[in-house]
């Protein structure tokens, strides 16, 4: 059985970026792997496309469904086909390009750190012909890599990510998802909570982007002195220019609170189920979206932000406050108040 498997999910794919994806494959210089391609329900003609494709790469095979479930389940249904006997998982998007050695590095970087169990790469971002936009995805989003920052930004880009197969014991199956999940960030908060996260700063994929993609390169909340100022500051100003715009606005917080605290708190129950012996920084993160009653939830995510702020690190996270004060907000419309 080969040493790196590859889950590669599509849904109705670009058949030239598809190509382009399906040759890097093929290049790697790391020759040891096989795959399968995990179609979401596209249609007739796409369908086409791909089985062309995938039968002049022997390495892969394509699996049909028919019923549309989203990337997040999709990919789930490609990692429950991952052999027990390889050692190494790779997840693939349909679009972008693997640098040939990007296989051939990952797996020497997770033998050289056997206690890492998720190896993640930088990125470039390209256009659909291939021309570069920026040649380092995460200098324009710096991250932290904490337990806590995790959870809250997912630092993970699931076409970089090459794991160990064992992770898969607690990821799967994944958790429920009430909305938003990403399956990437999933499996880096397995990853980090049973053996932790390694991060290769070289960008070894071609991060495209276009107008069909699912997921491209969205916005961190960035950290920093004064950040709590800068996200009081503005609902202050407005508050004077217009009350309307202000309710509007924590209307809107409110909303991405609740869908926010919905899915951390199934994140947060599946990870205290399936790994024993959390380590005591996951514990301490988690812990808000454990507790019963909300009251003492929305104290335990603002305080933490609150003091990090005001002790100005450079690494606070504003979603914690993000969701404290929506929450808080939703509470005080539903009372009318």
């Amino acid at each position: 059985m080969s040493q790196v498997f590859i889950v590669l999910a599509t849904r109705e794919p670009p058949p030239l970026l598809l190509e382009r994806q399906v040759a890097s494959l093929s290049a790697q210089t790391l020759r040891d792997w096989t795959g399968v391609v995990v179609d979401d329900a596209s249609g007739d003609a796409s369908l086409q496309a791909i089985r062309e494709r995938v039968a002049r790469e022997p390495r892969l095979r394509l699996i049909q469904h028919a019923d549309h479930v989203g990337y997040y389940r999709n990919f789930e249904r490609g990692l429950a086909m991952v052999p027990a006997t390889c050692r190494y998982v790779a997840l693939c998007d349909q679009d972008d390009y693997w640098a040939p050695d990007k296989l051939a590095w990952q797996v020497a970087a997770l033998k050289a750190r056997p206690e890492a169990r998720l190896c993640y790469t930088d990125l470039r971002l390209v256009d659909p012909g291939g021309s570069v936009l920026a040649e380092s995805f995460w200098e324009l989003r710096p991250h932290g890599r904490s337990f806590r920052e995790v959870l809250y930004n997912n630092v993970v880009t699931g076409t970089t990510a090459l794991f160990c197969r064992e992770l898969l014991d607690p990821a799967l199956p994944f958790p429920d998802d009430p909305g938003g999940a990403f399956h990437d960030h999933w499996l880096a908060l397995c990853s980090m909570a049973s053996g932790g996260l390694m991060y290769l700063d070289e960008p070894l994929v071609d991060y495209t982007q276009h107008a069909g993609s699912v997921i491209g390169a969205q916005g961190l909340e960035h950290s920093g002195r004064g950040a709590v100022a800068r996200l009081l500051g503005e609902p202050l100003r407005q508050t004077v220019l217009n009350l309307k715009e202000l309710a509007r606005r924590l209307d809107e917080l409110a909303a991405h609170a609740a869908r926010a605290e919905a899915r951390l708190r199934s994140l947060a129950t599946a990870l205290r189920a399936r790994v024993h012996g959390l380590p005591p920084e996951a514990s301490k993160a988690l812990r808000p979206f454990l507790r019963r009653h909300r009251s003492i939830r929305v104290l335990d995510l603002a305080f933490p932000t609150l003091l990090g702020s005001l002790a100005a690190r450079e690494e606070t996270n504003l979603e914690p406050l993000k969701i404290s004060l929506g929450l808080t907000w939703g509470a005080l419309r539903r009372r009318k108040i």
